[in-house]
């Protein structure tokens, strides 16, 4: 799970240096779920959650996530997202891959709409 979440931090750093994954008006794309949705199919949903979760955890304690407003903005823009994400593999019982997409599907979604609403 460490090995996980450290390529999730790396890999968020990567993102800050490559201009063209940031937006101009705020918002980028986060290459940085990916080892978080790699974790939660290898090791299980629940494991996948800590692995969202200690990522929001070290990257909040090394400056990445510093734009707060009050509690409700930061749990809906950084906390409840990256856990969620970790559930990815939530439908994943028989191995397809349609059950896989549906979960990585359903976990954006969520995520997406817990951004929305803060």
């Amino acid at each position: 799970m460490g090995l996980y979440v450290a390529l999730a931090i790396a890999l968020d750093y990567f993102k800050e240096m490559l201009p063209f994954l940031n937006m101009i008006n705020g918002g980028s794309i986060n290459i940085a779920l990916i080892p978080v949705v790699v974790a939660s199919f290898h090791l299980g949903a629940l494991k996948g959650m800590i692995v969202g979760a200690l990522w929001w955890l070290v990257s909040s304690l090394l400056g990445l996530n510093n734009s707060i407003l009050n509690v409700v903005q930061y749990l809906l823009d950084y906390v409840i997202p990256s856990v969620v994400i970790g559930a990815a593999s939530i439908f994943y019982r028989k191995h397809t891959s349609l059950e896989a997409l549906l979960g990585i599907a359903l976990t954006m979604f969520i995520r997406t709409a817990s951004i929305i609403i803060s």
